[in-house]
């Protein structure tokens, strides 16, 4: 149960720093750019396979570095 509540926090602290550059990034393509829905899913698309890369980074992170600190 404690691994899962670890990696639900840092799914969520993923989210968090994610979420935000992929909102500004939305933004500045719909002002400057014009926005159409191919750019759309692929903004969405990148945003997603980044988020799983970074959880996945995240977690092996947290498992090599507790196993260094035992």
């Amino acid at each position: 149960m404690g691994e899962n509540i670890s990696i639900k926090n840092i799914i969520i602290d993923v989210v968090k720093s994610v979420l935000p550059l992929t909102i500004v990034m939305f933004l500045l393509q719909l002002i400057f750019v014009g926005i159409n829905l191919n750019s759309f899913l692929i903004l969405i698309f990148g945003s997603i396979i980044t988020m799983i890369g970074f959880i996945i980074f995240m977690i092996g992170v947290e498992n090599s570095l507790i196993m260094l600190g035992e």
